[in-house]
């Protein structure tokens, strides 16, 4: 099969490795804006031969500039031919993207990101007859496959998903009092502190603000509502006819009480400026800085569900760093969700229409396959009433 990656940051270059090595792979292209320094493709070609030194299929790497008309033009000339396009670009690059891979006649998957960017993809798709599935990643992306796959095959009306991406042990507080490291950007982070939290309560859609609904979730992790999570999922539950579902957030304890003080201090209140100003700040703060050389981090993913007769289901994602290679557990299981549903499309499986989110369409116990090619840390406990 022929992929297509736009974006190889650290994201995309799991991605790339991914694909190479789970994807049923004949050919990928993979563009990215640092490609017009021939160093950085020599160095991307050198990592991935040394981590998948047996690897038999062809990858090229190109430069992409998707601020460049000309540029633009020529990849969809490339690509067309291809199976289905993959993006790891950041969100607000992903409307460019879904405008290149529909210029091309492909299906396109992302990692997700700004929700008003996914309503734009949505009426893209339609408008253009063409496939466009976002929200791929791990939450929105696996969390929200499992949460459907609970319902469908364990008959579950009641879900919840708890999820983290955070240091592999905490953080010694008196040098880091957030008991954090920054996995991803904190941008990202602010973004999901910040807003309404859509749930699924008795059957209809609510909102909590977040950094709220604060609960223990066991010995070492606290949980509490956070907005990354689409309110898509949740209407499409409903009417799948589950009646209950939150998502939240964990973290190690200690944490939500000082986002709280900041929110106190007039931070987290999509302000604009303020808000830069905090992202600028943990930004630069040598204690958050995940340094890849001494630094390991974890994913813990818990989905949980109860059927209408009892029985209680747990669907359990942990992955650590792996010491082989060079890419965080964040980065790894972010790209299993949007690499699995890439392999999906290019074996032919389809949404009903135009537009959907991975749970919609993929097979839960297909993609629960796939993941178990990739890691050991999954695993699926059934407690009778």
């Amino acid at each position: 099969m022929r992929y297509v990656v736009l974006g190889v940051g650290r994201q995309g270059l799991a991605a790339v490795y991914d694909l190479l090595r789970y994807g049923a792979t004949t050919e990928i292209l993979a563009g990215d804006v640092r490609f017009r320094d021939p160093t950085a493709i020599q160095a991307t070609q050198h990592l991935l031969k040394k981590i998948l030194p047996e690897n038999p299929a062809e990858f090229r790497l190109q430069p992409l500039d998707l601020d460049n008309a000309t540029e633009r033009q020529q990849w969809v000339q490339a690509i067309r031919g291809f199976d289905v396009v993959l993006s790891a670009l950041p969100w607000k690059y992903n409307l460019a993207a879904a405008e290149l891979a529909m210029a091309a006649g492909l299906p396109m998957c992302d990692m997700g990101g700004n929700p008003h960017t996914v309503e734009q993809q949505k009426q893209l798709a339609e408008t253009h007859h063409q496939i466009q599935v976002p929200e791929c990643g791990l939450a929105p992306g696996i969390a929200n496959i499992f949460l459907k796959y609970l319902h469908d095959r364990y008959d579950a009306v009641q879900v919840q998903a708890y999820c983290g991406g955070l240091p592999k042990s905490p953080p010694p507080p008196a040098d880091n009092p957030l008991q954090y490291k920054l996995v991803f950007s904190p941008e990202g982070l602010i973004s999901e502190y910040m807003g309404a939290c859509p749930l699924l309560k008795d059957g209809q859609l609510r909102y909590e603000p977040a950094l709220t609904g604060l609960e223990k979730f066991d010995d070492l992790h606290e949980a509490f509502y956070t907005s990354n999570n689409s309110p898509r999922i949740f209407e499409y539950l409903a009417s799948c006819g589950v009646i209950d579902c939150t998502y939240k957030t964990l973290r190690y304890p200690g944490h939500l009480e000082k986002f709280r003080a900041l929110v106190q201090l007039g931070f987290l209140q999509g302000s604009g400026n303020t808000d830069e100003e905090l992202a600028r700040r943990l930004a630069a703060a040598p204690t958050l800085q995940f340094d890849r050389s001494t630094d390991r981090d974890k994913v813990l993913l818990s989905v949980q569900g109860r059927s209408p007769a009892g029985v209680r289901t747990t669907i359990m994602l942990q992955e650590a760093m792996d010491e082989q290679l060079p890419f965080t557990a964040m980065e790894k299981t972010t790209c299993w969700g949007t690499t699995i549903v890439a392999e999906a499309l290019a074996r032919g499986q389809r949404p009903a229409g135009w537009f959907a989110t991975p749970e919609q369409f993929i097979d839960g116990q297909w993609f629960i396959e796939q993941l178990q090619r990739r890691t050991s840390g999954l695993s699926i406990r059934e407690i009778s009433a």
